[in-house]
């Protein structure tokens, strides 16, 4: 530029020393949130909206027992077989399509054959308006299922014997009752008593009466199928529930029951017998009446001289 014949330069000077702080300063966060991400005691992963996987933490490799990032990036959320059988795939891409924020709980398998209960929050991203992938945070919760698993057992089975309590058992009567009316299913109960129980408990003690119940309920257990339901009714008697089983069979089943605890020898010499009762549900039945039916049908096994089965034919 010429000003009154010299030769003039011009020039800007900008202060860029804020500018500089605040690229530092997003940097650090940037860091911050990197350092966090990769030391949070919880999965973490971010996937574009097709599915492949841009970032994965530490934890989510470990909770699925990965080999690495790498080999774990290699998976597409959306297609991958595994998360598609297992249903997580199609809450995803839900959860994609409806920008909407989805919390799940599942069972998984991973790819590297890790068996783990997860919890699954999955919130979409947007970029420019439009959902661009998704934010999945990935929780290990198989301690508290396990848990969880533990406590419900503990409420349905008897802690002596191992076999069901009354609570469960009445729970699966009404079960086999509401099938039975509305499919017209049979299905049968045994219900038995051990003989001269008290005359163990006085004579040896509480501690062989609990011997005795334990003895018993394991050759039941031994006995009877998976589908079958065993239970302590209460005291020294017990029932079990046969589906899809027509009182014939089930009184074939009682007899060797009966043949197999009477093989019983307790520590103290003593013998172990038993009396049953067994009979197949009808037609307006209750628990009750069906109850009854098969408990007077066991007491007719003891007045006949006990160790012996008795059951109503159709």
């Amino acid at each position: 530029m010429i000003y009154k014949g010299r030769k003039l330069c011009l020039a800007s000077v900008e202060n860029i020393a804020e500018r500089l702080k605040f690229e530092r300063a997003i940097k650090e966060k940037e860091k911050l949130y990197f350092e966090l991400a990769e030391n949070a005691p919880v999965g973490i992963l971010r996937c574009d909206n097709k599915g492949n996987i841009l970032y994965v933490n530490n934890k989510l490799i470990e909770i699925l027992g990965s080999p690495g990032e790498e080999e774990t990036k290699k998976i597409n959320l959306l297609t991958f077989p595994l998360l598609v059988e297992q249903g997580l795939s199609g809450k995803l891409e839900e959860c994609l399509k409806n920008n909407e924020i989805g919390t799940y709980e599942l069972e998984y398998t991973s790819k590297w054959g890790k068996r783990v209960w997860i919890r699954v929050h999955i919130k979409p991203e947007e970029e420019d308006g439009k959902v661009s992938g998704a934010l999945i945070i990935v929780d290990d919760i198989t301690e508290k299922k396990e848990m969880e698993k533990e406590l419900y057992l503990l409420s349905i089975t008897d802690a002596l014997t191992g076999a069901y309590n009354r609570r469960y058992l009445l729970s699966k009567l009404e079960e086999e009752i509401e099938r039975a009316k509305r499919y017209g299913e049979e299905f049968s109960i045994i219900l038995f008593d051990i003989d001269n129980f008290k005359k163990i408990n006085d004579c040896y003690g509480h501690i062989m009466g609990d011997e005795a119940l334990r003895r018993v309920a394991k050759v039941v257990r031994e006995r009877i199928r998976k589908l079958d339901v065993f239970g302590r009714w209460g005291g020294e008697e017990f029932v079990i529930v046969l589906p899809g089983t027509p009182v014939e069979k089930a009184a074939i089943l009682a007899e060797d029951l009966r043949s197999n605890i009477a093989d019983i020898v307790l520590p103290c010499n003593e013998r172990i017998t038993a009396s049953f009762g067994v009979t197949e549900y009808e037609k307006g039945d209750t628990i009750d009446s069906l109850i009854k039916r098969a408990d007077d049908l066991m007491y007719k096994s003891k007045n006949e001289g006990k160790n012996k089965v008795n059951y109503l034919k159709k």
